[in-house]
């Protein structure tokens, strides 16, 4: 997993524990949303301001829960989507 590498040194956990909240279906409802509300926490409290937009972030959601995508295509989709700085709360 190159592209998040200049992220955190473990963008690869980030993209397995988004995928799996996504696929595991740990809550009656809402995993895919906890999912990328935790990976957006995440790179936050590290620095980043993760941003995508609620259409590419609806699809590549449902991608990952239909098996169609995998962690590369969803690290390249996180590093897509990320600039330096906090966002403001």
């Amino acid at each position: 997993m190159r592209t998040c590498q200049k992220v955190t040194q473990s963008s690869e956990s980030l993209v397995i524990s988004s995928s799996t909240k996504v696929n595991l279906h740990p809550f009656l409802d809402g995993n895919k949303r906890t999912a990328f509300e935790v990976t957006k926490g995440f790179l936050n409290l590290n620095g980043w301001k993760f941003e995508p937009d609620s259409d590419g972030a609806f699809t590549i959601l449902l991608s990952i829960s239909k098996g169609e995508s995998d962690a590369e295509a969803t690290e390249r989709w996180i590093a897509r989507n990320l600039s330096k700085g906090k966002e403001k709360r």
